[in-house]
C-alpha cells in the first residue's frame, strides 16, 4: 500500500486510540487474538483503493477512496457493541479526522458473532476519501 493510505490507517488508529481502545494494525490474518489483547480493535489494510485524477485544480490531485474494515473484539457481546458504537460516533462527529481527509462514510457492518471460543467481534467497513498529488500517492493532502 502506499505511503498515503498508510497515514490514513494511522489517523484511524490514532483516533481509536483516543476513545481508550486498543488498535491493532499490521497483523498477520492467522495470529488469532489473545484473551489478554481484547478488548481490541483490527484496522484492516484496504484492498483495492479508487483513484481519479481531479482536473483544473492548483497543481492537480488525485482524489482516493480506500476501503477499511474495522473489527471489535472483545471477550463479551456488550463490550464489542460498545465499542463498535463508540467508534461509529466518534468517527461520524470528525469525519474528517481533524482536516486530514475529504470524510468518511460508513459502508455496511456485520452483526455480532462469536468469532472463536469466548471472542465476539463485530466488523464496521468504512470509505475513507482523501487526496494526493496527482503523481505522488505517498503524500497525503491535507
Amino acid at each position: 500500500m502506499s505511503l498515503a493510505v498508510e497515514d490514513v490507517r494511522g489517523l484511524l488508529v490514532a483516533k481509536l486510540t483516543t476513545l481508550g481502545q486498543t488498535a491493532l494494525r499490521d497483523r498477520d490474518e492467522f495470529d488469532a487474538l489473545t484473551e489478554p489483547e481484547l478488548p481490541a480493535t483490527l484496522v484492516d489494510e484496504p484492498g483495492m483503493v479508487e483513484i481519479t485524477n481531479i482536473e483544473g485544480t492548483a497543481g492537480g490531485a488525485a482524489y482516493h477512496a480506500a476501503s477499511f474494515a474495522l473489527t471489535f473484539a472483545a471477550t463479551t457481546s456488550a463490550v464489542a457493541q460498545a465499542n463498535f458504537n463508540a467508534a461509529l460516533a466518534a468517527l461520524m462527529n470528525d469525519y474528517s479526522l481533524g482536516g486530514q481527509v475529504l470524510d468518511i462514510t460508513p459502508l455496511n457492518y456485520g452483526g455480532d458473532e462469536n468469532g472463536g471460543k469466548d471472542i465476539f467481534a463485530i466488523t464496521l467497513e468504512i470509505r475513507v476519501r482523501f487526496l494526493t498529488p496527482p503523481n505522488d500517492f505517498g503524500t497525503l493532502l491535507t
